[in-house]
């Protein structure tokens, strides 16, 4: 018995307290605290913790009953064992303070023997429970395999005991465990993963492999490298470690199979090299990889991770452009391809710096991908509405729109139509000087909330245009179910249209579908005479390309005709 084991003796008479604390005694127990009713029995057990409490039911100010309940309402006591000691016999109150969450239950006057037996089993159990809980601290519940922090203190001990050793990660990622988990539910993809890694203990078996279960879809095995046989023996990892995770389960009655949906990212470094921290993410990387290029295995590569890395550092630097509005913008001129007249203009984003011009290829993806898309959205939304403001002010009889990019994700927020009309408002623009512009990406996420923002801002006269058509991943009926005010024909169907006789029988086709639904057409990336020529042939509206302008700064757009 732990001897060391806190009592909670909760009893209205005190002649009850005494013998009760004097038996515990006898028992070896000496931790032992008394209250003489529930109200002082609640205050205890929020001073301290208690491995047991022997509990009266008929008690004033507060009873048994209300304790019971009290302490089985918060999780933090739940696993508190509970033994109700009282001079009630009847089996309904034994009932009811069962049902109430007792583990136990003692007459008076008691069983010596009994009040043993009953007391050791219940401290027994609370160290059970105990144990198990320490245990699940660390390791995964459904498969017993290493919780992500014991898994990297693992790996970094290894590797600090053998700094001139290569080390293995292998990292496994199971890409069907959330659908599964939708669709069959979450216990049979826990029953899935188990498994997998039941299967892979079988082919990865001694004790200098270790398991760990670091993400719901993905489990990791490291190991020292020249002690793991798939490198000492050149074996082929896809035959002798992917197949056999493809055996048939049953699983909810239907039968699925693991084979093209578990992906394995390997690294291999020396502790000189990198820490546990990095050789895990390395792997992971390279698992990401292979499901990006569509293979069962991939190992870490340097100079792609180190590209991404890069990326990836631009990041804070990229958030305190925005702060220090150190982004600027540049506007593109749009103009009737048959004249040559400047009818609209392109908004774009740059991001000059002392080692010269960031390319938006480089940081419009990192910010989609960080979330700071939506703040670049806003930036550009205000730059944009402010210098509108001023050309309307300085030519208030030419009509003119600006036409805004507006990320996918922004689309699909529902506030994005309120920061517009309060931009307009802000800045004094009617909303026809406004063109936003979207990408058919944004029509196969949130329609709900891109059908709102659409109706909303084309209520306030902004136009609405499907940039980058032909590109993306929506389907004609979206040209149906949302009436777009302009259509902006891709690069890709002009880039060598002059040799290209394909291009030139789809091109006119791309455009009839414009006019048929009144959409004016926007023809993207001419920068030939002869691209300009069969633009024309083809009854395009507008032309946006370099062989007219090229995007450039406010001032040198005010130095253009249509602002003089």
């Amino acid at each position: 018995m732990k001897e060391d084991a806190s009592i909670l003796v909760v009893d209205d008479n005190e002649d009850n307290r005494y013998t009760l604390k004097r038996r515990l005694k006898r028992m070896g127990l000496k931790n032992i605290v008394e209250a003489e009713n529930g109200l002082e029995a609640m205050k205890q057990v929020e001073l301290q913790d208690f491995d047991m409490i022997l509990l009266d039911i008929m008690m004033p100010i507060m009873d048994g009953y209300e304790v019971l309940k009290r302490l089985r309402s918060e999780s933090r006591f739940i696993h508190i064992p509970i033994i109700m000691i009282s001079a009630l016999s009847d089996v309904e109150d034994v009932v009811k303070a069962i049902d109430l969450g007792a583990d136990d239950y003692l007459l008076k006057p008691f069983n010596p023997v009994l009040l043993r037996a009953k007391v050791e089993a219940s401290l027994l159990k609370k160290r059970l429970i105990e144990v198990e809980k320490n245990f699940y601290r660390d390791y995964d519940k459904s498969t017993q395999l290493a919780k992500p922090d014991l898994f990297l203190g693992s790996l970094d001990g290894e590797m600090r005991n053998n700094p001139d050793t290569t080390f293995a990660v292998y990292y496994f990622k199971f890409t069907t465990f959330q659908q599964l988990s939708h669709s069959t539910g979450h216990q049979d993809a826990e029953k899935h993963i188990k498994h997998c890694v039941d299967i892979l203990k079988t082919i990865f078996v001694g004790e200098h492999y270790f398991f760990g279960r670091l993400a719901d879809d993905a489990v990791a095995i490291y190991s020292i490298a020249k002690k793991c046989r798939f490198f000492t023996e050149q074996l082929n990892i896809e035959k002798e470690v992917l197949a056999p995770l493809d055996d048939a389960i049953s699983i909810s009655d239907e039968t699925i199979r693991g084979v093209g949906q578990i992906h394995l990212g390997i690294c291999l470094t020396t502790p000189k090299l990198h820490n546990g921290g990095q050789l895990i993410a390395n792997s992971s990387f390279a698992c990401e990889t292979a499901i990006k290029e569509e293979k069962k295995v991939a190992y870490y590569d340097k100079d792609i991770h180190k590209k991404t890395l890069e990326k990836f550092k631009l990041e804070p630097k990229l958030k305190q452009a925005l702060i220090e509005n150190k982004l600027v913008m540049y506007y593109q001129p749009i103009v009737l391809g048959a004249t040559g007249e400047i009818k609209t203009f392109e908004a774009l984003i740059r991001w000059p710096t002392a080692n010269g011009m960031i390319s938006p290829g480089e940081f419009i993806p990192l910010a989609e991908e960080t979330g700071l898309i939506l703040e670049i959205d806003d930036y550009v939304m205000t730059a944009v509405c402010e210098q509108v403001g001023k050309w309307i002010k300085q030519k208030p009889k030419m009509k003119f729109s600006v036409g805004i990019n507006i990320s996918a994700r922004h689309w699909a927020d529902e506030k994005l139509s309120a920061k517009v009309i309060n931009l307009l408002a802000l800045y004094d623009i009617p909303g026809n000087y406004l063109k936003l512009e979207m990408t058919e990406s944004a029509l196969v996420g949130n329609i709900a909330s891109v059908r709102t923002n659409f109706d909303l801002l084309q209520s306030h006269g902004i136009q609405i245009a499907l940039d980058d058509f032909g590109t993306g991943y929506a389907s004609l009926s979206y040209l149906l179910d949302f009436p777009f005010n302009v259509l902006k024909v891709d690069r890709v169907f002009i880039v060598d249209i002059e040799t290209d006789e394909q291009k030139q029988k789809l091109l006119p086709a791309i455009l009839q579908i414009s006019k048929s639904l009144n959409m004016e057409s926007i023809i993207e990336g001419v920068e030939t005479k002869e691209q300009v020529d069969i633009v024309n042939q083809c009854n395009g509206d507008l032309i946006q390309g370099f062989y007219f302008y090229k995007p450039s700064p406010v001032a040198d757009i005010d130095q253009l005709d249509i602002f003089k």
